[in-house]
């Protein structure tokens, strides 16, 4: 159901590679697939040997400025020290190219020691934007950005003439903003400079498309999944996040099953005179309350640490090793309510 959006972002990226900067603003409510559209991008930006890296904002870390930015470049990082040594040694040299022999710093007065600094990161950051490696980066949950990532940002598209090989993606919630937030006054400004910009608003899925999508998760044709899309669609509103948490609850109260030969099935009757809950909400807490103490336990002490955690924290707390950890949690993560970082 997002196939134009996915052609109007692979032109927005075939544009930068034909040298000159562009910017994509997504918006859409928690769920509707921002992250995953872009996610999409990803084949043929490495097909075209372009680079791809993403940086996402925390709710609880809006006070630590740039965050997002220095996950998204120790992602990059780490996939270059994954290429060979003619390759590590092209980009050591690069960089130092670009950004300079650094001697040792002065003391400054702390308004030009500001703009040192905003200097020395752009120069780092748009390094990796090259004729031969076009770079996009995806910066998102942007609705929890800190202010000192703004003024970055607007340094780049202020001088997008400079950084004619980089393709910058911000996403958004658009419920949690207002006009006066940080991404809206950035999308307005953007707007009206001469930078290419997309705004892309993702709104729910058709039920037609949800069908679709049904079919194509349960690997089965879409003229098996009607009804059962149908029922889908009442609780998920058209929020592709819901359809693998209906999916996955039906699946658990034994509606639907896979047979020995491999392929999914259900009865009508089974699905007739039962009800899924009335709400996405109500799906997760049943997810949930389905656990064992001792892992309800670890998830909230986990949601404590944030968004965003380090294994070791989690288990130390808990007089854990990270191996009994990562056994404890395995249920959590068969059942994607804690997600791993495998970039970390």
């Amino acid at each position: 159901g997002r196939e134009s959006e996915q052609q109007q972002l692979l032109a927005a990226y075939a544009n930068v590679c034909r040298g000159a900067m562009g910017v994509v603003a997504i918006s859409g409510l928690s769920g509707i697939g921002k992250t995953r559209l872009i996610q999409e991008l990803e084949v043929p930006i490495i097909a075209r040997r372009g680079y791809y890296t993403v940086g996402k904002f925390n709710q609880f870390a809006q006070s630590l400025p740039y965050s997002s930015l220095v996950e998204a470049f120790r992602r990059l990082v780490r996939q270059l020290l994954t290429e060979d040594i003619e390759r590590l040694a092209y980009w050591r040299e690069h960089i130092q190219g670009v950004v300079g022999e650094q001697p040792p710093l002065q003391s400054l007065q702390p308004m030009e020691e500001h703009k040192r600094f905003i200097e020395i990161s752009i120069g780092f950051i748009t390094s990796f934007a090259t004729a031969e490696h076009p770079l996009v980066l995806f910066l998102d949950d942007m609705q929890w950005s800190d202010r000192a990532t703004f003024e970055i940002l607007k340094t780049l598209y202020e001088q997008a003439e400079q950084y004619p090989y980089l393709l910058l993606i911000f996403a958004y919630r658009n419920n949690e903003v207002d006009a006066e937030h940080g991404v809206m006054v950035m999308e307005e400004a953007i707007e009206n400079s001469r930078v290419p910009l997309l705004k892309l608003h993702l709104t729910a899925l058709s039920q037609d498309s949800i069908n679709q999508m049904v079919a194509l998760i349960l690997n089965t044709y879409s003229s098996r999944t009607g009804e059962l899309s149908a029922l889908i669609y009442q609780v998920s509103g058209g929020n592709p996040l819901f359809v693998n948490e209906s999916l996955h609850w039906l699946h658990q109260n034994k509606r639907i099953s896979l047979s020995g030969g491999g392929q999914w099935g259900w009865e009508s009757g089974a699905l007739s005179d039962f009800k899924l809950p009335r709400s996405a909400r109500a799906l997760f807490f049943e997810k949930i309350k389905n656990l064992s103490p001792g892992l309800i336990d670890l998830l909230t002490t986990a949601a404590l640490l944030g968004a965003k955690l380090q294994a070791s924290d989690l288990a130390l707390i808990h007089g854990l090793s990270v191996n009994e950890l990562f056994s404890q949690l395995n249920k959590a993560f068969t059942e994607q309510i804690l997600l791993q970082d495998k970039g970390e």
